[in-house]
Order: C-alpha cells, then sequence, then structure tokens
C-alpha cells in the first residue's frame, strides 16, 4: 500500500480561526480523504506559502465548488 498523499488547504475566515489564515493538513489515500489535528494559523498568507516552498510544495488555485473560505490548496 503506498502512502497518501499529504494536502495542505490555505482558509481565509474559518469559522474556528476567523480572523487569520490557517492551514490544515488532509490525507488522501485508496479510502479516501482523512482530516488530521495539523493546523498552522498566522496573519499573513506569505508566511504559509513560504513554508510550503520550502517544502517542495506546488500550489493549486480555488475552484468555482469550494468552500468560499478556502484560499488555495499545497501538494
Amino acid at each position: 500500500m503506498s502512502a497518501p498523499l499529504r494536502m495542505w488547504t490555505v482558509y481565509e475566515g474559518a469559522k474556528d480561526v476567523p480572523t487569520r489564515y490557517c492551514a490544515r493538513l488532509w490525507l488522501v489515500g485508496s479510502n479516501g480523504v482523512a482530516s488530521t489535528d495539523a493546523l498552522i494559523h498566522t496573519d499573513a498568507i506569505e508566511y504559509l506559502r513560504d513554508q510550503f516552498r520550502a517544502e517542495g510544495l506546488v500550489p493549486l488555485k480555488r475552484v468555482a465548488e469550494d468552500d468560499p473560505v478556502i484560499v488555495e490548496v499545497w501538494l
């Protein structure tokens, strides 16, 4: 079995962190998508982007069907 894909979703205005940007880690595998307890929050979205770029991740823009609080996803 292969390791799950790690996906960070970046939010602006999430219910539990309404005044900051936050990123949550999701795991995508053969059994579907699973949430984790991993959460990063900051006042500056560039902080998150710098962290993800440093890890070699790449961003995907949000699509119209996404929840309005989703800014982008990093893989």
